[in-house]
């Protein structure tokens, strides 16, 4: 398995990492954003749509701890690749 490459932005930051933070942060706002009663749930053909999102949002809550595991990841490189060579 050959490990793939990314690209960096300026300042060192990885355009990967910063996506898999959007998606935590989407995944955050869907979990608030959609209702998760059976009252906001259609009885026409929308129904079983609708409660696929219901489902898929309800772990959006996982966007947090994902976010903030990915934001000391981010931390600790930069004090990393800062810290003086001696």
């Amino acid at each position: 398995m050959n490990p793939t490459r990314t690209k960096a932005l300026n300042g060192g930051r990885l355009l990967s990492i910063d996506a898999l933070r959007g998606f935590a942060a989407l995944g955050v706002v869907l979990y608030h954003a959609i209702q998760q009663t059976q009252n906001a749930v259609p009885g026409t053909i929308l129904k079983w749509p609708a409660l696929v999102i219901q489902f898929l949002s309800s772990f959006g809550y996982v966007g947090v701890f994902l976010f903030f595991v990915i934001s000391g990841f981010c931390i600790t490189g930069v004090a990393k690749s800062r810290a003086p060579k001696g």
